[in-house]
């Protein structure tokens, strides 16, 4: 059991969040990071400001 949990947890952080992930998010573009506009509307205006 503690073997397969380990080989399961492996293959979730190579093959999905080292493989696919970064895979899906070039595939998507922009579309990946785009936010609806209901959710823009509630959601707080946070800048940050360098200088």
């Amino acid at each position: 059991m503690g073997v397969i949990l380990g080989v399961a947890v492996l293959l979730d952080a190579f093959l999905v969040r080292l493989v696919l992930l970064p895979v899906m998010l070039r595939l998507s573009g922009r579309a990946a990071w785009a936010t609806p506009a209901w959710l823009c509307r509630v959601l707080p205006k946070i800048t940050f400001s360098h200088g």
